[in-house]
Parts: C-alpha cells; sequence; structure tokens
C-alpha cells in the first residue's frame, strides 16, 4: 500500500548528517515532500499582536505547520537557542521526536538543569530505579551518607548529572571515602550530587524505542576493570541470546510517561538478585554499528513509527 506523503519535516541538527544520523535524512525523503534542515541559532521569530501563534522563520523558510520535527543533535548553538525553538514549537502543537520538559531539565548547558536527577521524578513505578540519593548542600553531606550507611547503601556510585559515556563516575566504597570526595563537589557553590547504591549488574541492555515501540537492542559487555559498561568506555555490543520477553515486559511497564512519545536509547541492567533496573533514559544518542549486529535498520524504523504522529 502507498504511503500517503505528507507534506513538510524538520530536523534539527547542528551540520551536515553525516554519521549513521544521515539514514533520518535518507528514509524521511520517501515519506515527506519537503524536508528543512533547522539550525536554532538561525532561526527568527516574529510573535504578531493578533495571533498567539509565533511565526518562526529560517531565512525564507517558514517552520510553522511542521508535519514532525526530528530533534538529533544540537552543538553550534546555545542550549536556550533550542529550548526556544522546542518550546515555540510546542505550542504551535508541532508532533517531535523529544519532549521538551525532558530538555529542559536534562539537557547539559540548559540553566539550573536537573539532569540525571530528572529521571527520579518521573518514575511512576515501585522497584524500578535503583536506590538513590541527591545532595544539594554542603552541609548535608554528612547526615545523607550517615543515612545510606544505616540503609545498607555502600558502596555508593557518583554520577555527574550531566555526565556523557560513563565519563566521572566513581565508586565511593566507604562513608570516609565518600565525605571527602563529595564535600570536594561543592567547593564552588551548591549544586546537585546523585549517589547510586553501587550495583553490579550481571546483564545490560541497551534498547531502542520509538513511541513505546522497541526497535531493536543488545547486549552491553564491559570491561573487568570499569565501573560501566558504555562503549565509550571499552564496552562492547553482543547479540541478545537469551529470551528478550522479560526485557520487553520490564521497560515498557517502566517507561516514565514523559517518554511514551518520542525516540529514545533505554539502558536496563539485571542484579544478581534477580531484579531488572532502569540505569538510564538517552534522548540524543549514536548507534554505530548496531546495524551490523542486529541488521536492524533504526533510522528506517523510527520514521516509520514517528511517521504516523506526523501532521498534515
Amino acid at each position: 500500500m502507498p504511503i500517503n506523503k505528507k507534506k513538510r519535516l524538520g530536523i534539527i541538527y547542528h551540520s551536515s548528517l553525516e554519521d549513521e544520523r544521515q539514514g533520518f535524512l535518507e528514509h524521511s525523503r520517501e515519506l515527506y515532500d519537503e524536508i528543512v534542515i533547522i539550525r536554532p541559532e538561525k532561526v527568527i521569530y516574529e510573535y504578531k499582536r493578533d495571533s498567539t501563534i509565533p511565526e518562526m522563520h529560517i531565512e525564507d523558510i517558514s517552520l510553522n505547520n511542521l508535519s514532525m520535527v526530528y530533534f538529533l543533535e544540537y552543538s553550534d548553538c546555545t542550549p536556550q537557542q533550542v529550548l526556544l525553538l522546542l518550546n515555540n514549537l510546542h505550542k504551535e502543537r508541532c508532533p517531535m521526536s523529544t519532549n521538551v520538559e525532558r530538555f529542559a531539565n536534562c539537557y547539559s548547558g540548559v540553566a539550573d538543569n536537573l539532569g540525571k536527577c530528572y529521571e527520579l521524578l518521573q518514575s511512576t513505578f515501585n522497584n524500578v530505579r535503583t536506590s538513590s540519593y541527591v545532595i544539594h548542600n554542603k552541609n548535608l553531606v554528612e547526615q545523607t551518607l550517615m543515612m545510606a550507611e544505616k540503609n545498607g547503601h555502600f558502596p555508593l556510585v557518583f554520577k555527574p548529572i550531566n555526565g556523557l559515556g560513563g565519563m566521572g563516575i566513581r565508586k565511593l566504597d566507604n562513608p570516609q571515602e565518600a565525605k571527602k570526595y563529595i564535600t570536594r563537589q561543592f567547593d564552588s557553590g551548591d549544586r546537585l550530587v546523585l549517589l547510586e547504591q553501587f550495583i553490579k549488574f550481571e546483564r545490560e541492555w541497551r534498547v531502542y524505542i520509538a513511541d513505546s515501540q522497541i526497535i531493536c537492542a543488545y547486549e552491553k559487555v564491559g570491561m573487568p576493570y570499569q565501573i560501566t559498561k558504555n562503549l565509550s568506555r571499552g564496552g562492547k555490543m553482543k547479540l541478545i541470546d537469551s529470551d528478550f520477553d522479560p526485557i520487553r515486559d520490564f521497560i515498557l511497564e517502566a517507561l516514565p510517561l514523559d517518554c511514551q512519545l518520542g525516540l529514545y536509547g533505554v539502558d536496563i541492567g539485571f542484579s544478581s538478585q534477580g531484579k531488572f533496573h532502569l540505569i538510564e533514559i538517552n534522548t540524543v544518542f549514536l548507534f554505530r554499528n548496531v546495524r551490523q549486529l542486529t541488521k536492524i535498520d533504526i533510522p528506517f524504523e523510527a520514521t516509520r513509527i514517528l511517521y504516523r504522529r506526523a501532521r498534515i
């Protein structure tokens, strides 16, 4: 059955699509009549007195009435420029591949963002997240660590709230080490410090989803000396060789409401106690070599799933 074309697609990207995300552009040509590469730093906004909807332009191209917008990356502009664009698109009721609130709270550079702490606020079910603590004041360090020790949650893991690729993660084996290390984090003033109970996951998976539909997944295999199994920290990808149904059931139940629609890379862990943990949800991610392993074309599948929400 032929696909009825929608009129216009916008892709937010900081430069030409030269990595694996090129597929989003290529496969979208089969679905849309017009594709607009949006550079947030070049958008002009006009707020007319007689309208509550802003007029948005990039050069001579209108960004109003786009059928869908993909948010793939930004770097040549400020987070505030992206946030301004996303909020205006949201006000104009444009379907998008990311949640505006998630961007505002999670992305590095957005003023006073919550980063990884935002995930804790979005949990809607028990027994999904790893036990965690958030310290926001230097005077609360010792009291919080005493609580963690009383609860039997040492060792702890320090996670930078805006960390990427496992960078900056540190295992803290005891309250003395933790107090010394965490106190230093407040040398420049109050901030958010995220601590998690250290769980040595027996297995971990990366699962790619679009609008609550699982596209593909692989198992993450880490290096023996690394705390995390991130590919950027020496981890490897492995085909899933066991029953995927329990993982699928967990992720679809644990997925926060603000991630029901959109494109995400979700990390899941399985502990020695036989429990699944939702580790992290990634909005902007790479999927280099995933197709070679899984034989699944993520951009092809994602564009068709997201297309169902595109407006005419």
